[in-house]
Protein backbone atom coordinates (compact mmCIF):
# COMPACT_ATOMS: atom_id res chain seq x y z
CA UNK A 1 0.00 0.00 0.00
CA UNK A 2 1.06 3.72 -0.83
CA UNK A 3 2.33 5.14 1.90
CA UNK A 4 2.14 9.43 2.30
CA UNK A 5 5.13 11.77 3.98
CA UNK A 6 4.87 12.56 7.41
CA UNK A 7 4.60 15.80 6.69
CA UNK A 8 2.06 18.12 8.81
CA UNK A 9 -0.14 20.26 7.89
CA UNK A 10 1.37 24.22 9.65
CA UNK A 11 -0.48 25.61 11.90
CA UNK A 12 -1.44 27.92 10.19
CA UNK A 13 -3.05 26.30 7.93
CA UNK A 14 -4.75 24.04 9.82
CA UNK A 15 -6.12 26.12 12.50
CA UNK A 16 -7.10 28.84 10.30
CA UNK A 17 -10.42 30.20 9.91
CA UNK A 18 -11.58 29.52 6.59
CA UNK A 19 -12.32 32.49 3.84
CA UNK A 20 -14.44 31.25 1.13
CA UNK A 21 -12.61 31.88 -2.41
CA UNK A 22 -13.71 31.76 -6.30
CA UNK A 23 -13.57 27.88 -7.35
CA UNK A 24 -10.35 27.65 -9.11
CA UNK A 25 -11.44 28.22 -13.19
CA UNK A 26 -11.55 25.12 -15.28
CA UNK A 27 -8.96 26.44 -17.81
CA UNK A 28 -6.53 27.43 -14.66
CA UNK A 29 -6.69 23.73 -12.60
CA UNK A 30 -3.60 22.29 -14.25
CA UNK A 31 -1.43 25.54 -14.09
CA UNK A 32 -1.97 25.63 -10.60
CA UNK A 33 -1.28 22.12 -9.89
CA UNK A 34 1.59 22.39 -12.12
CA UNK A 35 3.23 25.90 -10.52
CA UNK A 36 2.58 23.74 -6.71
CA UNK A 37 5.35 21.63 -7.66
CA UNK A 38 8.15 24.42 -7.70
CA UNK A 39 9.44 23.88 -4.26
CA UNK A 40 7.72 21.81 -1.19
CA UNK A 41 6.96 24.93 0.56
CA UNK A 42 3.77 24.76 -2.22
CA UNK A 43 0.69 23.21 -2.46
CA UNK A 44 -2.22 23.45 -5.10
CA UNK A 45 -4.60 25.06 -2.78
CA UNK A 46 -1.91 27.25 -1.47
CA UNK A 47 -1.65 28.89 -5.34
CA UNK A 48 -4.69 29.06 -5.53
CA UNK A 49 -5.08 31.11 -2.33
CA UNK A 50 -2.85 33.66 -3.43
CA UNK A 51 -4.21 33.96 -6.96
CA UNK A 52 -7.78 34.76 -4.74
CA UNK A 53 -6.06 37.06 -2.74
CA UNK A 54 -4.09 39.07 -4.77
CA UNK A 55 -6.71 39.06 -7.46
CA UNK A 56 -9.75 36.74 -7.17
CA UNK A 57 -8.54 34.84 -10.60
CA UNK A 58 -9.51 37.97 -12.78
CA UNK A 59 -6.96 38.89 -15.34
CA UNK A 60 -7.62 42.82 -15.42
CA UNK A 61 -7.81 43.53 -11.66
CA UNK A 62 -5.93 46.63 -11.76
CA UNK A 63 -4.47 46.28 -14.69
CA UNK A 64 -2.70 43.57 -13.92
CA UNK A 65 -2.85 39.80 -15.04
CA UNK A 66 -4.48 36.80 -12.65
CA UNK A 67 -0.96 36.39 -10.47
CA UNK A 68 -0.78 40.42 -9.73
CA UNK A 69 2.46 40.64 -11.00
CA UNK A 70 4.37 43.69 -11.99
CA UNK A 71 5.78 44.30 -15.39
CA UNK A 72 9.41 44.40 -13.34
CA UNK A 73 8.63 41.26 -11.34
CA UNK A 74 7.45 39.90 -14.51
CA UNK A 75 10.67 39.73 -16.32
CA UNK A 76 12.59 38.89 -13.83
CA UNK A 77 10.01 35.71 -12.87
CA UNK A 78 8.75 34.51 -16.15
CA UNK A 79 9.46 30.98 -16.95
CA UNK A 80 11.20 31.36 -20.00
CA UNK A 81 12.29 33.88 -22.18
CA UNK A 82 9.36 33.42 -24.40
CA UNK A 83 6.77 33.24 -22.37
CA UNK A 84 3.34 35.35 -23.00
CA UNK A 85 2.85 38.08 -20.40
CA UNK A 86 -0.61 37.58 -20.96
CA UNK A 87 -0.73 33.65 -20.82
CA UNK A 88 -2.05 33.15 -17.36
CA UNK A 89 -0.53 29.50 -17.43
CA UNK A 90 2.88 31.33 -17.44
CA UNK A 91 2.04 34.32 -15.04
CA UNK A 92 0.67 31.29 -12.43
CA UNK A 93 4.15 29.42 -12.79
CA UNK A 94 6.05 32.76 -12.63
CA UNK A 95 4.14 33.36 -9.05
CA UNK A 96 5.13 30.10 -7.54
CA UNK A 97 8.54 30.94 -8.63
CA UNK A 98 8.79 34.08 -7.05
CA UNK A 99 7.13 32.78 -3.88
CA UNK A 100 9.76 29.54 -3.74
CA UNK A 101 12.28 32.48 -3.82
CA UNK A 102 11.33 34.31 -0.86
CA UNK A 103 11.18 31.09 1.00
CA UNK A 104 14.25 30.50 0.31
CA UNK A 105 15.88 34.12 0.81
CA UNK A 106 14.41 34.12 4.15
CA UNK A 107 15.51 30.60 5.03
CA UNK A 108 18.93 31.98 4.13
CA UNK A 109 18.52 34.90 6.53
CA UNK A 110 17.76 32.73 9.94
CA UNK A 111 14.09 32.94 9.45
CA UNK A 112 12.79 29.19 10.53
CA UNK A 113 9.09 27.37 10.54
CA UNK A 114 6.43 27.55 7.32
CA UNK A 115 7.66 30.37 5.49
CA UNK A 116 4.94 30.62 3.00
CA UNK A 117 3.29 33.43 4.70
CA UNK A 118 6.26 35.44 4.69
CA UNK A 119 7.01 35.01 1.48
CA UNK A 120 4.04 35.95 0.61
CA UNK A 121 4.39 39.41 2.43
CA UNK A 122 8.01 39.63 0.92
CA UNK A 123 6.66 39.84 -2.45
CA UNK A 124 4.88 43.11 -1.32
CA UNK A 125 6.77 44.51 1.01
CA UNK A 126 10.33 43.34 0.62
CA UNK A 127 12.54 40.65 2.06
CA UNK A 128 14.49 43.11 4.78
CA UNK A 129 10.92 44.23 6.15
CA UNK A 130 10.37 40.31 6.79
CA UNK A 131 13.45 39.90 8.00
CA UNK A 132 13.49 43.19 9.96
CA UNK A 133 9.77 41.53 11.08
CA UNK A 134 11.19 38.50 12.15
CA UNK A 135 8.05 37.32 9.86
CA UNK A 136 5.03 39.45 8.67
CA UNK A 137 5.26 43.09 8.71
CA UNK A 138 1.95 44.75 10.03
CA UNK A 139 1.36 45.87 6.35
CA UNK A 140 0.96 43.10 4.90
CA UNK A 141 -0.77 41.10 7.35
CA UNK A 142 -4.23 41.18 5.87
CA UNK A 143 -3.02 40.09 2.42
CA UNK A 144 -1.29 37.31 4.26
CA UNK A 145 -4.23 36.57 6.81
CA UNK A 146 -6.45 36.24 3.73
CA UNK A 147 -4.42 34.01 1.48
CA UNK A 148 -4.16 31.34 4.68
CA UNK A 149 -7.81 31.74 5.31
CA UNK A 150 -8.67 30.65 1.33
CA UNK A 151 -5.72 28.11 1.26
CA UNK A 152 -7.86 26.37 4.40
CA UNK A 153 -10.82 26.60 2.37
CA UNK A 154 -9.51 25.56 -1.04
CA UNK A 155 -7.67 22.30 1.05
CA UNK A 156 -11.62 21.19 1.46
CA UNK A 157 -12.90 21.79 -2.44
CA UNK A 158 -13.65 18.92 -4.48
CA UNK A 159 -10.94 20.21 -6.86
CA UNK A 160 -8.69 19.45 -4.38
CA UNK A 161 -9.66 16.42 -2.81
CA UNK A 162 -7.48 13.27 -3.94
CA UNK A 163 -11.10 11.20 -3.20
CA UNK A 164 -12.80 13.18 -5.34
CA UNK A 165 -10.27 11.98 -8.14
CA UNK A 166 -10.86 8.01 -7.92
CA UNK A 167 -11.17 7.39 -11.33
CA UNK A 168 -13.73 5.65 -13.20
CA UNK A 169 -13.26 2.13 -14.62
CA UNK A 170 -11.86 2.58 -18.09
CA UNK A 171 -14.07 0.79 -20.88
CA UNK A 172 -11.42 -1.61 -21.05
CA UNK A 173 -10.36 -3.38 -17.90
CA UNK A 174 -7.96 -5.61 -19.37
CA UNK A 175 -6.34 -2.51 -21.13
CA UNK A 176 -6.63 -0.72 -18.20
CA UNK A 177 -4.62 -2.95 -15.18
CA UNK A 178 -4.60 -0.09 -12.65
CA UNK A 179 -8.54 0.07 -12.29
CA UNK A 180 -8.41 -3.76 -12.47
CA UNK A 181 -7.58 -5.53 -9.09
CA UNK A 182 -6.72 -8.80 -10.86
CA UNK A 183 -4.18 -7.62 -13.28
CA UNK A 184 -1.02 -8.31 -11.40
CA UNK A 185 0.84 -10.24 -13.78
CA UNK A 186 3.06 -9.29 -16.54
CA UNK A 187 3.06 -9.80 -20.07
CA UNK A 188 5.62 -10.13 -22.61
CA UNK A 189 6.76 -6.31 -23.31
CA UNK A 190 6.78 -5.59 -27.66
CA UNK A 191 9.43 -5.68 -29.24
CA UNK A 192 8.49 -2.06 -30.69
CA UNK A 193 8.72 -0.83 -27.21
CA UNK A 194 11.61 -2.36 -25.73
CA UNK A 195 14.71 0.50 -27.63
CA UNK A 196 12.27 3.01 -26.15
CA UNK A 197 11.84 1.58 -22.48
CA UNK A 198 15.64 0.74 -22.04
CA UNK A 199 16.79 4.34 -22.91
CA UNK A 200 13.94 5.88 -20.74
CA UNK A 201 15.28 3.62 -17.34
CA UNK A 202 18.66 4.99 -18.34
CA UNK A 203 17.69 8.59 -17.23
CA UNK A 204 18.29 8.34 -13.43
CA UNK A 205 19.32 5.29 -11.35
CA UNK A 206 16.12 4.93 -9.63
CA UNK A 207 14.39 4.56 -12.57
CA UNK A 208 15.06 0.97 -14.36
CA UNK A 209 13.60 -0.47 -17.61
CA UNK A 210 12.08 -2.98 -15.67
CA UNK A 211 10.09 -0.52 -13.82
CA UNK A 212 9.37 1.34 -16.73
CA UNK A 213 8.32 -1.40 -18.16
CA UNK A 214 6.04 -2.62 -14.79
CA UNK A 215 4.20 1.17 -15.27
CA UNK A 216 3.47 1.19 -18.91
CA UNK A 217 1.78 -2.43 -18.01
CA UNK A 218 0.14 -1.39 -15.01
CA UNK A 219 -0.84 1.58 -16.85
CA UNK A 220 -2.28 0.38 -20.44
CA UNK A 221 -1.35 -3.18 -21.08
CA UNK A 222 1.20 -1.57 -23.51
CA UNK A 223 -1.97 0.06 -25.30
CA UNK A 224 -0.64 3.36 -27.07
CA UNK A 225 -4.16 4.82 -27.60
CA UNK A 226 -5.73 4.02 -24.66
CA UNK A 227 -7.69 6.78 -23.39
CA UNK A 228 -9.72 6.36 -19.79
CA UNK A 229 -10.75 9.12 -16.90
CA UNK A 230 -7.54 9.10 -15.50
CA UNK A 231 -5.38 9.79 -18.72
CA UNK A 232 -4.33 9.30 -22.42
CA UNK A 233 -1.79 7.20 -24.11
CA UNK A 234 0.56 4.56 -23.15
CA UNK A 235 1.59 6.07 -19.95
CA UNK A 236 -1.29 7.31 -18.93
CA UNK A 237 -0.94 10.92 -18.71
CA UNK A 238 -3.38 13.23 -17.18
CA UNK A 239 -3.50 16.57 -19.32
CA UNK A 240 -1.92 18.60 -16.60
CA UNK A 241 1.30 16.23 -16.05
CA UNK A 242 1.71 16.37 -19.62
CA UNK A 243 1.68 19.54 -20.43
CA UNK A 244 4.08 19.76 -17.50
CA UNK A 245 6.72 17.40 -18.92
CA UNK A 246 6.21 16.82 -22.43
CA UNK A 247 8.41 19.21 -25.23
CA UNK A 248 7.27 20.95 -27.83
CA UNK A 249 6.28 18.54 -30.70
CA UNK A 250 5.85 15.52 -27.98
CA UNK A 251 2.47 13.40 -28.81
CA UNK A 252 1.05 11.74 -25.38
CA UNK A 253 -0.25 8.80 -28.71
CA UNK A 254 3.40 8.32 -29.96
CA UNK A 255 4.66 5.69 -27.68
CA UNK A 256 8.16 6.82 -28.15
CA UNK A 257 7.55 10.32 -27.22
CA UNK A 258 5.25 9.16 -23.90
CA UNK A 259 7.89 6.31 -23.04
CA UNK A 260 10.40 9.15 -22.75
CA UNK A 261 8.80 11.80 -21.11
CA UNK A 262 7.83 9.24 -18.83
CA UNK A 263 11.51 8.77 -18.04
CA UNK A 264 12.41 11.98 -17.10
CA UNK A 265 8.86 12.86 -14.85
CA UNK A 266 8.94 9.52 -12.47
CA UNK A 267 13.09 10.45 -12.06
CA UNK A 268 11.91 14.36 -11.38
CA UNK A 269 9.22 12.89 -9.18
CA UNK A 270 11.57 10.64 -7.18
CA UNK A 271 14.10 13.29 -6.95
CA UNK A 272 11.75 15.47 -4.94
CA UNK A 273 10.88 13.24 -2.64
CA UNK A 274 14.52 12.30 -1.95
CA UNK A 275 16.13 12.61 1.77
CA UNK A 276 12.56 12.26 3.48
CA UNK A 277 12.71 10.08 6.38
CA UNK A 278 11.34 6.72 6.39
CA UNK A 279 9.69 7.32 2.92
CA UNK A 280 10.84 5.16 -0.55
CA UNK A 281 11.36 7.94 -2.74
CA UNK A 282 9.80 5.94 -5.85
CA UNK A 283 7.12 4.70 -4.21
CA UNK A 284 6.05 8.21 -3.33
CA UNK A 285 6.76 9.06 -7.08
CA UNK A 286 4.40 6.86 -8.28
CA UNK A 287 1.92 7.93 -5.89
CA UNK A 288 2.58 11.74 -7.41
CA UNK A 289 2.30 10.46 -10.76
CA UNK A 290 -1.22 9.02 -10.34
CA UNK A 291 -2.88 11.23 -7.47
CA UNK A 292 -0.66 14.26 -8.12
CA UNK A 293 3.01 15.79 -5.81
CA UNK A 294 0.75 18.22 -4.11
CA UNK A 295 -1.12 15.36 -2.38
CA UNK A 296 1.66 13.35 -1.64
CA UNK A 297 3.48 15.65 -0.27
CA UNK A 298 0.71 16.78 2.06
CA UNK A 299 1.16 13.60 3.51
CA UNK A 300 -2.78 12.66 2.42
CA UNK A 301 -1.40 9.42 1.11
CA UNK A 302 -3.86 7.68 -1.04
CA UNK A 303 -7.80 7.25 -1.37
CA UNK A 304 -9.13 4.12 0.48
CA UNK A 305 -10.69 2.17 -2.37
CA UNK A 306 -10.93 -1.18 -3.36
CA UNK A 307 -8.75 0.19 -6.98
CA UNK A 308 -5.30 -1.27 -7.25
CA UNK A 309 -3.06 1.20 -6.43
CA UNK A 310 -0.54 2.06 -9.37
CA UNK A 311 2.30 1.76 -6.98
CA UNK A 312 1.51 -2.01 -5.49
CA UNK A 313 0.52 -2.75 -9.00
CA UNK A 314 3.97 -1.92 -10.60
CA UNK A 315 5.77 -3.07 -7.30
CA UNK A 316 4.14 -6.63 -8.18
CA UNK A 317 5.27 -6.85 -11.53
CA UNK A 318 8.47 -5.20 -11.51
CA UNK A 319 10.44 -8.77 -10.61
CA UNK A 320 9.46 -10.62 -13.04
CA UNK A 321 10.42 -7.66 -15.73
CA UNK A 322 13.85 -7.59 -13.99
CA UNK A 323 14.47 -11.22 -15.81
CA UNK A 324 13.89 -9.99 -19.18
CA UNK A 325 17.17 -10.24 -20.60
CA UNK A 326 15.93 -7.34 -23.38
CA UNK A 327 15.07 -4.85 -20.56
CA UNK A 328 19.23 -4.06 -20.10
CA UNK A 329 19.46 -0.42 -20.27
CA UNK A 330 20.88 -0.39 -23.53
CA UNK A 331 21.03 3.60 -24.52
CA UNK A 332 22.65 2.57 -27.61
CA UNK A 333 20.02 0.85 -29.38
CA UNK A 334 18.46 2.70 -32.30
CA UNK A 335 16.77 5.81 -31.70
CA UNK A 336 13.14 6.44 -32.10
CA UNK A 337 11.69 7.98 -35.16
CA UNK A 338 10.17 10.33 -32.99
CA UNK A 339 10.07 14.24 -33.85
CA UNK A 340 10.64 14.80 -30.20
CA UNK A 341 12.35 18.50 -29.21
CA UNK A 342 13.64 16.69 -26.04
CA UNK A 343 16.73 14.66 -28.07
CA UNK A 344 16.50 11.96 -25.71
CA UNK A 345 18.29 9.29 -27.87
CA UNK A 346 21.78 10.76 -28.22
CA UNK A 347 23.59 10.42 -31.67
CA UNK A 348 25.32 7.55 -31.96
CA UNK A 349 29.20 8.06 -31.39
CA UNK A 350 31.08 9.40 -34.29
CA UNK A 351 34.50 10.92 -35.36
CA UNK A 352 34.75 14.39 -33.57
CA UNK A 353 36.23 17.10 -36.46
CA UNK A 354 37.96 19.21 -34.09
CA UNK A 355 39.03 23.07 -36.00
CA UNK A 356 42.42 24.42 -36.23
CA UNK A 357 43.64 27.04 -33.26
CA UNK A 358 43.36 30.73 -34.59
CA UNK A 359 45.19 32.79 -33.42
CA UNK A 360 42.42 35.75 -33.95
CA UNK A 361 39.88 35.66 -31.09
CA UNK A 362 36.97 36.67 -33.69
CA UNK A 363 37.21 34.33 -36.29
CA UNK A 364 34.30 32.34 -36.14
CA UNK A 365 34.67 28.41 -35.05
CA UNK A 366 34.31 25.76 -37.88
CA UNK A 367 31.97 23.37 -37.56
CA UNK A 368 32.06 20.40 -35.00
CA UNK A 369 30.52 17.05 -34.76
CA UNK A 370 29.79 16.81 -31.36
CA UNK A 371 29.68 13.23 -29.76
CA UNK A 372 28.47 11.88 -26.80
CA UNK A 373 30.98 10.84 -24.19
CA UNK A 374 31.56 7.41 -23.06
CA UNK A 375 32.79 6.78 -19.47
CA UNK A 376 35.30 4.57 -18.56
CA UNK A 377 35.03 0.89 -17.40
CA UNK A 378 36.04 2.14 -13.85
CA UNK A 379 33.35 4.09 -11.59
CA UNK A 380 33.68 7.80 -12.06
CA UNK A 381 34.91 9.35 -8.97
CA UNK A 382 36.23 12.55 -10.35
CA UNK A 383 33.22 14.78 -9.51
CA UNK A 384 33.39 17.85 -7.43
CA UNK A 385 31.34 17.49 -4.18
CA UNK A 386 27.98 18.40 -3.92
CA UNK A 387 27.83 19.08 -0.69
CA UNK A 388 30.62 21.06 1.53
CA UNK A 389 32.65 21.70 2.70
CA UNK A 390 34.84 20.82 0.53
CA UNK A 391 36.26 17.23 0.63
CA UNK A 392 39.97 17.76 1.56
CA UNK A 393 39.45 21.19 2.95
CA UNK A 394 42.01 22.01 0.32
CA UNK A 395 40.29 24.46 -1.79
CA UNK A 396 41.90 22.52 -5.06
CA UNK A 397 40.36 23.31 -8.03
CA UNK A 398 38.04 20.15 -9.30
CA UNK A 399 38.25 19.38 -13.30
CA UNK A 400 38.84 20.62 -15.58
CA UNK A 401 35.77 19.37 -17.59
CA UNK A 402 33.85 19.64 -20.22
CA UNK A 403 30.17 20.87 -19.65
CA UNK A 404 27.76 19.29 -21.52
CA UNK A 405 24.49 20.06 -22.14
CA UNK A 406 21.86 16.68 -22.51
CA UNK A 407 19.44 18.11 -24.66
CA UNK A 408 21.64 19.72 -26.84
CA UNK A 409 24.55 17.50 -26.90
CA UNK A 410 27.17 21.05 -26.87
CA UNK A 411 29.54 22.21 -24.25
CA UNK A 412 29.57 25.28 -22.59
CA UNK A 413 32.31 27.35 -24.99
CA UNK A 414 34.22 30.90 -25.54
CA UNK A 415 34.59 32.48 -29.29
CA UNK A 416 37.58 31.48 -31.16
CA UNK A 417 39.91 29.13 -29.64
CA UNK A 418 41.69 30.28 -27.27
CA UNK A 419 41.68 32.36 -23.98
CA UNK A 420 38.10 34.80 -23.96
CA UNK A 421 37.45 38.07 -23.80
CA UNK A 422 37.54 39.57 -20.70
CA UNK A 423 33.68 40.58 -19.77
CA UNK A 424 33.02 38.49 -23.54
CA UNK A 425 30.05 36.02 -24.02
CA UNK A 426 29.62 32.64 -22.82
CA UNK A 427 28.51 30.90 -25.05
CA UNK A 428 27.82 26.42 -26.13
CA UNK A 429 29.20 24.83 -29.45
CA UNK A 430 29.78 21.35 -30.13
CA UNK A 431 32.24 19.59 -28.19
CA UNK A 432 35.53 19.26 -29.15
CA UNK A 433 36.66 16.55 -28.03
CA UNK A 434 40.24 16.59 -29.29
CA UNK A 435 42.56 19.21 -30.39
CA UNK A 436 42.82 22.99 -28.84
CA UNK A 437 39.94 25.14 -27.55
CA UNK A 438 39.16 26.77 -25.16
CA UNK A 439 35.94 24.49 -23.53
CA UNK A 440 37.65 23.27 -20.84
CA UNK A 441 36.69 24.75 -17.18
CA UNK A 442 37.78 24.21 -13.31
CA UNK A 443 34.90 24.31 -10.31
CA UNK A 444 37.17 26.06 -7.24
CA UNK A 445 35.22 25.76 -4.09
CA UNK A 446 34.80 29.39 -2.33
CA UNK A 447 32.38 28.66 0.29
CA UNK A 448 29.25 26.95 1.56
CA UNK A 449 25.55 28.05 1.91
CA UNK A 450 22.96 27.47 4.21
CA UNK A 451 21.51 24.38 2.76
CA UNK A 452 24.78 22.87 2.90
CA UNK A 453 25.84 23.20 -0.62
CA UNK A 454 29.30 23.93 -1.61
CA UNK A 455 29.59 26.80 -4.10
CA UNK A 456 32.10 27.08 -6.95
CA UNK A 457 33.62 29.46 -9.20
CA UNK A 458 33.53 28.51 -12.87
CA UNK A 459 37.20 29.57 -14.04
CA UNK A 460 37.89 28.54 -17.40
CA UNK A 461 41.07 26.62 -18.02
CA UNK A 462 42.74 28.86 -21.43
CA UNK A 463 41.70 32.40 -19.88
CA UNK A 464 41.51 32.09 -16.09
CA UNK A 465 38.42 34.29 -16.05
CA UNK A 466 35.04 33.17 -14.39
CA UNK A 467 31.55 32.70 -15.53
CA UNK A 468 29.73 35.59 -14.28
CA UNK A 469 26.41 37.17 -14.50
CA UNK A 470 26.52 41.41 -15.01
CA UNK A 471 26.80 43.00 -11.99
CA UNK A 472 27.11 42.06 -8.59
CA UNK A 473 24.04 41.38 -7.42
CA UNK A 474 20.52 39.44 -8.81
CA UNK A 475 19.81 39.76 -12.41
CA UNK A 476 16.21 39.25 -14.13
CA UNK A 477 15.21 35.96 -16.16
CA UNK A 478 17.25 35.06 -19.41
CA UNK A 479 20.26 37.66 -18.52
CA UNK A 480 23.01 36.67 -20.65
CA UNK A 481 26.35 35.56 -19.23
CA UNK A 482 29.91 36.48 -19.76
CA UNK A 483 32.92 35.69 -18.11
CA UNK A 484 35.39 38.03 -16.01
CA UNK A 485 38.08 38.20 -13.10
CA UNK A 486 36.72 35.71 -10.32
CA UNK A 487 35.60 37.59 -7.23
CA UNK A 488 34.43 36.87 -3.96
CA UNK A 489 31.82 39.80 -2.98
CA UNK A 490 30.24 39.16 -6.50
CA UNK A 491 27.69 37.06 -7.98
CA UNK A 492 29.44 34.06 -8.81
CA UNK A 493 29.02 31.19 -7.46
CA UNK A 494 27.22 28.32 -8.25
CA UNK A 495 26.21 25.23 -6.67
CA UNK A 496 25.68 21.43 -8.28
CA UNK A 497 22.26 20.68 -7.79
CA UNK A 498 22.08 16.34 -8.83
CA UNK A 499 18.71 15.70 -11.47
CA UNK A 500 19.87 11.95 -12.91
CA UNK A 501 22.01 9.80 -14.44
CA UNK A 502 22.59 9.13 -17.88
CA UNK A 503 24.60 6.97 -20.32
CA UNK A 504 27.13 6.73 -16.94
CA UNK A 505 27.18 10.88 -15.88
CA UNK A 506 25.67 12.55 -13.51
CA UNK A 507 23.78 15.48 -15.05
CA UNK A 508 23.20 18.84 -12.56
CA UNK A 509 21.55 21.85 -12.54
CA UNK A 510 24.06 24.84 -11.81
CA UNK A 511 22.43 26.68 -10.25
CA UNK A 512 23.74 30.80 -9.24
CA UNK A 513 23.31 30.94 -5.90
CA UNK A 514 22.61 34.79 -5.99
CA UNK A 515 20.10 34.90 -9.05
CA UNK A 516 18.59 31.41 -7.44
CA UNK A 517 18.18 30.80 -11.31
CA UNK A 518 19.93 28.29 -13.74
CA UNK A 519 22.61 28.00 -16.56
CA UNK A 520 20.33 27.90 -19.60
CA UNK A 521 20.37 27.76 -23.18
CA UNK A 522 17.99 30.00 -24.91
CA UNK A 523 15.21 28.29 -26.25
CA UNK A 524 13.72 25.01 -25.38
CA UNK A 525 16.48 22.11 -26.31
CA UNK A 526 16.74 23.86 -29.48
CA UNK A 527 19.36 26.43 -28.77
CA UNK A 528 22.30 25.80 -31.67
CA UNK A 529 25.92 26.47 -32.06
CA UNK A 530 27.35 29.74 -30.71
CA UNK A 531 23.84 30.24 -28.56
CA UNK A 532 24.77 32.50 -26.03
CA UNK A 533 24.02 30.86 -22.31
CA UNK A 534 21.93 32.67 -19.68
CA UNK A 535 20.25 32.38 -16.59
CA UNK A 536 16.07 31.52 -15.76
CA UNK A 537 13.96 30.03 -13.29
CA UNK A 538 15.48 26.21 -13.09
CA UNK A 539 12.33 24.29 -14.76
CA UNK A 540 12.42 20.36 -15.71
CA UNK A 541 12.25 19.01 -18.87
CA UNK A 542 14.07 22.05 -20.58
CA UNK A 543 17.75 22.74 -21.47
CA UNK A 544 18.82 22.99 -17.54
CA UNK A 545 21.09 19.49 -17.45
CA UNK A 546 24.79 19.65 -17.45
CA UNK A 547 27.08 16.67 -17.22
CA UNK A 548 30.66 17.23 -15.80
CA UNK A 549 33.31 15.16 -18.30
CA UNK A 550 36.53 14.93 -18.37
CA UNK A 551 38.47 14.44 -21.55
CA UNK A 552 39.53 11.16 -21.76
CA UNK A 553 36.15 10.15 -21.25
CA UNK A 554 34.89 11.39 -24.86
Amino acid sequence: MLIGVAIEVPPAIADAHKLPGTAVPDDELASVVAAATSCPTLTAPRVAAQLMALTGFSTTASGSTIAGMTDTDWTHWKPRSAADRDDTGDNIVALAHQTCQMVGQLRQAGLDGDLWGPAIAAQHGGVDAVIAAKGVPGGQKTLVDNAIGYAAWYADQPQFDPDAATPAPSPSAEASAVTDAAVTTAVTVPATLVSAINRAGSTCSAVTPARIAAQLRAASNFDANLRTDQGEGIAQFSPALWAQYAGKGDSVWDADDAIAVLGETMCDLTHQFSGLTGADPYTLALGAFQWGAYTIRQGAGLPATTIVQLADTVKSLEGTYQKDARLNGNTAATPPASASARASASPSPSASLSPSPSSGQAQAKAPTVSTKPTPGKTARDNQPPVKGPDTDGSGRSYGPYFIYNFATKECVDLPGYGAGTRDGPVNQFPCAKTGTDNQEFTFVPRSVDGDGYQLYWIRNVDDGWCVDPPGTSTVTSSTSLDETGCYDADNQYFRLEPRFTSGGFQYYWLRNTVANMCLDVPGKADGGADARLALVPCLANDDHDWALVQKSEW
